[in-house]
């Protein structure tokens, strides 16, 4: 047998392929925009209650520590005097703006995340309920805020960390006055006069120690302190044995 060359033509219709690419196309896009509207809803309804409970009056919340601040401190703040007091109210509002700082930046990005979805939404044309659109407005608006109370916060903070930490200073000075008149009083007086009643002895003692053990407290307090507000080698350290 001899072979022999075989030759076909294959016709294939282009536009039944187009056709049934575009739907599959068509329908790929039109379910990535459905789950684009989802994700974009679900992401602002969760942003928003982020934000929302970050700047309600919490303890901790970015609300309370401006309102703080300003309540106890801004309108006050040609009168504010060096008494532990107010270092407490200070050192307590740079705590808060602490943990605020430590998740400010997921704060954003999250933002950021659902304003980037927000753009792919208006190129795609994709379709939202009205719902949706007032959420986002509404994250704008709470993430503006955000922005702008931890900013005020910020330059608050800076602002009276100076002279804090000069009250600081004076409270840490005062403290060593006090721990070494102390001292010096166990040296002197009933305690160095052999013939001193014991019981009256006994009943100064106990003030003594009452005494030293909230000079440890303050210690320990005002050592937080240092570090709470930046400040290296602060006049001498206090310390209570």
């Amino acid at each position: 047998m001899r072979a022999v060359d075989r030759l076909g033509v294959v016709t294939v219709d282009h536009k039944v392929m187009q056709n049934d690419l575009r739907e599959a196309t068509e329908k790929i896009m039109e379910h990535t925009k459905i789950l684009l509207a989802e994700t974009f809803r679900h992401a602002c309804i969760e942003a928003v209650a982020v934000l929302e409970d970050d700047l309600l009056v919490r303890d901790c919340s970015i609300m309370h520590v401006v309102s703080h601040a300003i309540s106890c401190f801004f309108v006050h703040s040609q009168q504010l005097e060096s008494t532990p007091d107010q270092l407490d109210r200070f050192a307590m509002f740079v705590e808060n703006l602490n943990s605020i700082r430590a998740r400010y930046q997921d704060r954003i990005h999250m933002v950021e995340e659902v304003t980037a979805m927000s753009v792919l939404i208006d190129q795609h044309k994709v379709e939202i309920v009205m719902e949706d659109h007032v959420r986002f407005q509404n994250l704008t608006e709470l993430g503006e805020r955000f922005q702008k109370m931890f900013s005020q916060a910020e330059d608050y903070a800076d602002g009276l960390r100076q002279s804090m930490s000069e009250k600081l200073e004076l409270a840490i000075r005062d403290l060593e006055a006090s721990i070494l008149k102390l001292m010096l009083s166990l040296r002197s007086g009933m305690f160095k006069d052999p013939e001193s009643d014991p019981e009256s002895v006994l009943e100064v003692l106990v003030n003594v120690k009452e005494n030293l053990n909230a000079y440890r407290e303050k210690t320990v307090t005002y050592s937080h302190y240092l570090q709470l507000f930046g400040v290296r080698g602060l006049g001498s350290s206090a310390s209570v044995g």
